[in-house]
């Protein structure tokens, strides 16, 4: 049985939508470095009715770099695809087409959305599934689905009695038997690396997703970065290579409670906040510079 949670008041509700549009702004605005191989990446993504337009830099030396160290460049590439994951509510036969562009434009071959197709319900999960060879090694990439899923929140206050939450560990399973199918079909050799993004309740179905990635070791390397990551695991593992990239205010991530026993795997990276740094404008301008 899952642990009750009573609905968020619409004043509550009105400020998480305005923390999680904040989040977003304040990580768009650091800047990257140039490169001389980079490619200029225009992806764009739908949240509450409006389509929002983002330019970001691609490089295939992300991911010949180690996954336990960070990369802001990538973490912001990550963030990209996580919003691109997005359903299109007003477009629903062309719902993942954000996201499609958003992996041709990187050079990522074998595109597969077909779980944006079926009508979401309560514990349904769509992803982006695509694959790409850099200096030999195929990198597949699985963007999970994070914004605008309709029925799916419901699967968020499911929290139940086990060592994860429950929504998110039955969603997680089923990203985790499309990643296996996919490698099966797309990658002969079966050796390969795994990059895994995602925002909100894709972000928890990411991190349980990424965590059992980098324990099975069945992959080369894994390379995780997660957005308003909500809390997955009683037994949360510091592994290094999952970057969880939090707003200190935002209501997400808050859930399900500490009081409850819930943490996340992986390294929480704090975004700062004018509610707890008071060099917070500061730190902005610094970045916008």
């Amino acid at each position: 049985m899952g642990k009750p949670v009573s609905k968020p008041a619409p004043k509550l509700a009105r400020i998480a939508v305005s923390i999680m549009l904040g989040a977003i702004f304040l990580l768009m605005m650091q800047v990257c470095t140039a490169h001389a191989d980079e490619t200029d990446i225009e992806g764009t993504f739908v949240t509450f009715g409006h389509a929002v337009t983002w330019d970001y830099t691609y490089d295939d030396d992300y991911f010949t770099q180690p996954s336990d160290q960070y990369n802001h460049d990538l973490a912001r590439l990550s963030l990209g695809m996580a919003l691109a994951a997005f359903r299109d509510t007003d477009h629903p036969k062309a719902q993942d087409d954000n996201l499609v562009d958003y992996l041709q434009d990187m050079g990522f071959s074998h595109i597969e959305t077909d779980t944006y197709a079926s009508e979401p319900t309560a514990y349904s999960v769509a992803c982006g599934l695509a694959v790409k060879e850099i200096d030999g090694t195929p990198v597949v990439v699985c963007a999970v689905c994070g914004g605008n899923y309709g029925k799916e929140w419901a699967s968020n206050l499911t929290v139940g009695d086990m060592v994860r939450s429950m929504g998110f560990r039955d969603s997680s399973a089923k990203i985790q038997e499309a990643i296996s199918d996919y490698v099966k079909r797309t990658v002969p050799s079966g050796e390969a690396k795994l990059w895994v993004v995602g925002y909100s309740r894709g972000g928890a179905i990411a991190n349980i997703t990424a965590a059992d990635c980098t324990e099975s070791g069945d992959f080369e390397d894994v390379y995780a970065y997660t957005f308003a990551t909500p809390r997955t695991t009683k037994e949360p593992v510091a592994y290094p290579n999952i970057f969880n990239i939090i707003q200190k205010e935002d209501l997400i991530p808050k859930i399900p409670l500490a009081d409850w026993g819930f943490g996340r795997y992986g390294i929480d990276r704090l975004m700062v906040s004018p509610e707890t740094d008071t060099d917070c404008s500061e730190i902005l301008n610094r970045a916008s510079e």
